[in-house]
């Protein structure tokens, strides 16, 4: 694990933490809200319009090229239009990782091309990993919706939640989320036996705190 977000505590102050380093420094990769969002003891939620958070991470800097991920636990997607982009950076047809979802789809990929799965509800845990030069794949709580190779490089923009980040480091305004936040994560590559221990993790965390989905 690079960064993870556990979005407890209730207030803007002390979902910005990373689990993984909890300095207050751009460098310890904890986040700056930016827009309009609501803070409460079940998540953070962007307003859809102009909310999302700067992770201050650059994958290019910090994660491996064959090995890298990125996920979430949240809550459904109910803005109408847009890509719902929930996490990414995106640079180029083939320096991007990033995953957005519909109540019916789910779109991701890492370093470059992307797979369309198809989803039943668009709530639980979501997560795209490359574990191989390649092999990528794209989960729904522990479930492979997707296995493909989506070969390219790591983004050298920061990694936004509730949004991706475009060339110059700026927010992608066609893809604003709503979900509401309870958990996300940037991390190497997890295979399926990883990703099925990570998710029975986080399905416990989130029941012990009453919020699980």
């Amino acid at each position: 694990m690079k960064a993870v977000y556990p979005f407890v505590g209730g207030t803007a102050s002390t979902h910005r933490w990373n689990f993984m380093d909890a300095r207050d420094l751009d460098a310890a990769f904890r986040l700056s809200f930016l827009g309009t969002w609501v803070h409460s003891s079940t998540g953070a939620t962007p307003n859809g319009i102009n909310g999302y958070a700067d992770t201050f991470l650059v994958p290019s800097s910090v994660q491996n090229v064959n090995s890298n991920g990125i996920g979430a636990y949240i809550t459904p997607f109910t803005v109408s239009g847009g890509d719902a982009t929930q996490m990414g950076a995106i640079n180029s047809g083939t320096q991007r990782t990033f995953f957005a979802i519909s109540p019916t789809a789910m779109l991701a990929g890492a370093n470059g091309s992307f797979a369309l799965s198809t989803i039943l509800g668009n709530e639980g845990h979501f997560s795209i990993q490359k574990t191989s030069s390649t092999v990528t794949t794209n989960y729904k709580n522990s479930t492979l919706l997707t296995n493909f190779n989506s070969g390219g490089t790591l983004p050298n923009l920061k990694m936004f939640i509730g949004t991706g980040s475009l060339a110059g480091n700026v927010p992608y305004t066609g893809g604003y989320s709503n979900s509401q936040f309870r958990l996300a994560y940037i991390s190497d590559g997890l295979n399926s036996s990883e990703i099925t221990a990570f998710y029975n993790l986080i399905q416990a965390f989130q029941t012990t705190l009453g919020r699980q989905l």
